[in-house]
């Protein structure tokens, strides 16, 4: 679970908010039936963000409860919360995530959070899922908005765990665009991998690898890929602000909201029988503009700002 929840830490360093903390530690006689349980893993900027719009749309009371490293007594303290009869739960975070579909609370639910959710929908433990990314047609359509004649695209890809992503973005890139894969086997396959293609690719689009997904190797590529001038499609907006050149970031006050309010419509529906995961319902488009101004000497805004209006999303400018 460690690679899984390294790209949730590194998004955390990078947000600085003065936004209200909606949060309660854990205690069972303060809330005797709360509307909504929400499982979060340790507390981070970002998980707050999500907080907030939960807070928001909940409208009732609601109790916060953090998965840390110690997992012993998480079932118990979990399936206790359930005995609170709450209408729904949200996970937030890989190990909430987790811990939640193994302790096999029948309850109408939902998670995000998490990179690669597909793959939290194999069981069935939740009702709900949200994506937080779009789909790779998009992500192929910001890339042209900004580099209308690129023609190959770096994609670094593991066998192990994105194999299919790969698959996925082939059939969604243009046919005038060639998709250069890059096959890693580790962590430590990255870099190396990297600085042999350089030359090879005009852009660089990163996926939800777990071998990619370290703190130190995301700085390392960033810095690499600013200095090659090569643009760099991150996962996030916070890796935009932090050196990457463009992404779609999720709005996370908004994602807050989406969650209750697909608990509660899913509680009037009864449990689901399978997993539905969503888009979530709003996502910012992200561009750094030194990092665009000093990677070209056109002028980019026209396609981007073009692209942005286009597809009813909010353009963010670093």
């Amino acid at each position: 679970m460690r690679r899984l929840g390294l790209i949730l830490a590194f998004l955390a360093m990078s947000c600085v908010h003065n936004v209200p903390k909606p949060l309660t530690d854990f205690d069972p006689e303060k809330l005797s039936n709360p509307r909504v349980i929400i499982v979060t893993d340790e507390q981070s900027p970002i998980y707050d963000e999500v907080l907030v719009g939960i807070h928001i749309a909940s409208r009732g009371p609601y109790q916060v409860f953090r998965i840390t490293d110690d997992k012993m007594g998480q079932n118990d303290l979990l399936q206790h919360l359930v005995q609170m009869k709450p209408q729904g739960l949200i996970a937030l975070g890989p190990k909430s995530v987790y811990a939640v579909s193994q302790a096999k609370i029948f309850l109408t639910s939902a998670f995000a959070m998490v990179p690669r959710p597909k793959s939290y929908t194999v069981e069935n433990a939740f009702s709900y899922g949200v994506r937080m990314i779009p789909e790779m047609l998009e992500q192929m359509q910001l890339i042209r908005s900004l580099m209308p004649n690129i023609k190959r695209i770096g994609v670094m890809f593991s066998k192990l765990y994105t194999k299919s992503a790969l698959q996925s973005l082939t059939n969604a890139k243009d046919e005038n665009v060639e998709l250069v894969a890059i096959e890693i086997q580790s962590e430590s396959d990255v870099m190396p991998a990297l600085r042999r293609y350089k030359g090879h690719i005009d852009g660089f689009l990163m996926i939800e690898d777990p071998f990619i997904l370290d703190i130190g190797v995301i700085s390392e590529m960033t810095d690499f890929l600013r200095q090659e001038k090569i643009p760099f499609f991150a996962l996030d907006c916070s890796m935009v602000r932090r050196g990457a050149t463009a992404a779609f970031g999720v709005d996370y006050f908004s994602l807050g909201r989406q969650l209750v309010d697909l608990v509660m419509a899913g509680k009037s529906e009864g449990l689901a029988q399978k997993t539905k995961l969503f888009n979530p319902n709003q996502v910012n488009i992200c561009v750094n503009r030194k990092v665009l101004e000093n990677m070209w000497s056109h002028d980019f805004w026209p396609g981007i700002t073009q692209f942005a209006s286009t597809s009813h999303r909010p353009l963010v400018i670093y």
